[in-house]
């Protein structure tokens, strides 16, 4: 009986926001066939009017295929809610800016979703399942659905594990070996100069400073910039630029690095679901979910360096030294015990 109601309820609302649109039936269709007769698949909503194409993406591809892992489900199908047709391919009215949604999905969350090889991404122009989310459940990606997650996945096994392919590693090393930078002794430090909630943007000035002293010590520190832009003259530093636009090469320059510094952002989030390295700091550390402090999800190989913190501390220059410090005592540690 309760397979009965859901089938009648499903296809009520189907017919109640049923278009014209071709596109748009033959998604809805396909959903239809999918998931109210069969319910193999996991289904995500992630709706444009309410979040801007972001790492939030990314993050909502890894929460969702570890609950198809975890429940044992065929594939994740994600439908992104487009009201206002921006990642139409046809639709060039939409700004080509790098910071526009329409840039973001193409160049930077698509190619991310080759480490998702059970999921598939349908965009449509409505939201057809207003009627029966609760009945499929269907998750909506929204600031309670991060949490939840990231409080509820602490057994690591249930993760998917990403990795990067040797093709885009071997891209940075090309990069670092005409640069002239040791691999062996890479630190990567990722700068966030947004418009948007500029209260979480980096200390420039404790950045540079910070920079300079890890070349001091030895190592071959390289700045990252936000996939927003940057605003300041880094002539005289090594910058990977390419960085900003190519979300699997920003992966493999993290994989390769001893050590990666953040500050609470996006790009933090590769760091944690790919083996690398991280030290976080807060910006704004009274406006910090705690809770983001207590999980490290990526994974790292039994005999590898492990070195993973997250700090409820500002990112003035103190902080970063003592942090860059203690990193050197633990990895100093590690060598030590390697030899033996």
């Amino acid at each position: 009986m309760t397979k009965i109601k859901r089938i009648y309820w499903s296809i009520k609302a189907y017919y109640n926001h049923i278009q014209k649109n071709t596109k748009f039936y033959s998604n809805s269709f396909l959903f239809l066939i999918s998931n109210l007769f069969k319910y193999k698949d996991i289904i995500g909503v992630y709706n444009l009017n309410i979040e801007n194409v972001t790492f939030n993406l990314f993050e909502f591809c890894v929460f969702l295929d570890a609950e198809r892992n975890v429940k044992n489900k065929r594939k994740v199908i994600i439908f992104i809610i487009d009201h206002e047709n921006k990642l139409d391919l046809n639709n060039f009215r939409e700004s080509n800016d790098y910071l526009s949604n329409r840039f973001r999905y193409f160049n930077l969350c698509l190619v991310s979703l080759k480490n998702f090889r059970d999921t598939n991404v349908i965009v449509n122009n409505k939201e057809i399942f207003t009627d029966f989310k609760k009945i499929l459940n269907i998750h909506s990606y929204d600031v309670l659905y991060h949490k939840d997650k990231i409080l509820e996945f602490d057994n690591n096994s249930q993760l998917p594990f990403l990795s990067c392919e040797k093709s885009e590693t071997d891209i940075v090393l090309k990069w670092l070996n005409s640069k002239n930078i040791n691999k062996e002794k890479l630190i990567t430090l990722t700068l966030r100069n947004s418009s948007i909630q500029t209260f979480k943007n980096s200390n420039n000035k404790n950045w540079i400073d910070f920079f300079n002293f890890i070349k001091s010590k030895g190592f071959s520190p390289v700045i990252i910039p936000d996939t927003d832009t940057y605003s300041f003259n880094l002539n005289d530093y090594d910058v990977f630029e390419v960085g900003i636009f190519n979300l699997n090469l920003r992966n493999a320059i993290y994989e390769l690095s001893l050590n990666n510094y953040f500050v609470e952002s996006g790009n933090f989030m590769l760091a944690r679901f790919f083996s690398a390295n991280y030290s976080i700091f807060s910006t704004a550390p009274d406006q910090a979910p705690s809770y983001l402090t207590k999980k490290n999800f990526n994974k790292k190989s039994e005999d590898s360096f492990v070195y993973k913190k997250h700090y409820l501390l500002n990112d003035n220059y103190q902080n970063l030294e003592k942090d860059f410090l203690n990193f050197l005592t633990e990895y100093s540690n590690y060598k030590n015990l390697i030899k033996r």
